[in-house]
């Protein structure tokens, strides 16, 4: 596919490494608008191009007079399912939080009151009595006659508090997240669940035929046109379900991931039909069997992957960054030194206070 006037995927990554190997150079012919593999083939079976770079999945329209090079990728018939919107309930919401989370949550709003109140009730300086108004501080409730403790005592209480702000911090980020957290919604992960549904599925001629029978999704399936399906699914039409090559798939959905916070669609877990990809030759070309070597050798050492990450990697070195992570360890560090001038600060006092005790003494 083209981005910015220039051709980008893995075909195209394919193809430079295959020419840089054969020492050969190349000249993209694009195939008649709306033609697809068709007119890709009719181009390829009268000379106008050497060969078909692109990728073809090999149960879909077998050409009787082309040649297939090495295969040089798995492939499979997946099925993309829209996702179904559940009406907003009060019900719902609350169930996005876990069970254990409920249960610490009840535990802690009945908890707090009663040891707010015997930890504020006059008592003996007890352990007892110390360790409820520890607890009463993990609440976020100051610590009772802090100034009548020892020193020693109000050392250890300070490095207790400091580590109580972290577990506080930590619970209440999880309370946060899980509320505003969108509980995901049920997927049909099988072929079972999908034939158990009124869903409907499109999907083109050719795929339909290799589909078999036995999977009981015939009355479900309705063939339309690939320009129909692509049409269909470029316009987020929501209402059925459809099947394509996973490979398609696959960059489809990624490309709503990088659009939407929630994508309109998922790939279902299970697999229709296993196959592979490969590229259309001419019968008896000269370049089929120095393609497939090659090819041969990129399945086998990961050259292309090892370039396209190559390539990724570089683009996303060189391209603006709004927030990352070195932003978001800027803020940690500047909270953590905030902490710990605090910190310093009230054991300052606290020296203060315990010299000018000593002092009046």
């Amino acid at each position: 596919m083209k981005e910015n006037g220039e051709w980008v995927g893995q075909d195209i990554v394919r193809l430079k490494l295959v020419t840089s190997m054969i020492n050969a150079t190349y000249k993209i012919i694009e195939p008649p608008e709306h033609t697809y593999f068709t007119g890709a083939y009719e181009d390829a079976m009268s000379d106008v191009t050497d060969l078909c770079f692109i990728s073809h999945y090999y149960m879909n329209n077998l050409y009787q007079d082309a040649e297939y090079t090495y295969p040089h990728e798995t492939n499979q018939i997946s099925v993309v399912i829209p996702v179904q919107e559940e009406e907003f309930t009060l019900r719902k919401h609350l169930s996005s939080f876990d069970f254990s989370l409920r249960i610490l949550l009840l535990t802690t709003v009945l908890t707090i009151p009663l040891v707010t109140n015997l930890a504020r009730h006059p008592r003996q300086q007890t352990y007892v009595v110390i360790l409820l108004r520890c607890v009463n501080s993990v609440f976020g409730n100051p610590f009772i006659h802090f100034d009548h403790q020892e020193f020693i005592i109000k050392i250890q209480l300070v490095l207790f508090f400091f580590g109580c702000i972290i577990f506080r911090t930590a619970f209440q980020s999880s309370l946060v997240s899980s509320l505003v957290t969108p509980k995901p919604s049920e997927e049909i992960a099988t072929i079972s669940e999908l034939r158990n549904t009124n869903l409907k599925i499109l999907t083109s001629k050719s795929l339909a035929d290799v589909i078999p029978q036995d999977y009981g999704l015939c009355d479900k399936i309705t063939i339309i046109t690939p320009r129909e399906r692509l049409k269909k699914l470029y316009s987020l039409d929501t209402r059925t379900a459809y099947i394509i090559v996973t490979t398609f798939a696959d960059t489809f959905i990624e490309t709503l991931k990088s659009k939407y916070e929630r994508p309109p669609f998922y790939v279902m877990k299970e697999k229709l039909v296993p196959s592979i990809n490969t590229y259309i030759l001419q019968r008896h070309s000269p370049y089929m069997r120095k393609l497939s070597n090659c090819l041969l050798r990129q399945v086998q050492y990961g050259l292309s992957e090892m370039r396209e990450y190559e390539t990724r990697v570089k683009e996303i070195s060189d391209s603006q960054i709004v927030l990352g992570m070195q932003h978001l360890q800027s803020i940690f560090y500047l909270y953590l030194m905030g902490l710990c001038c605090s910190t310093l600060v009230f054991l300052i006092e606290i020296g203060y206070s315990w010299l000018c005790n000593n002092t009046v003494a």
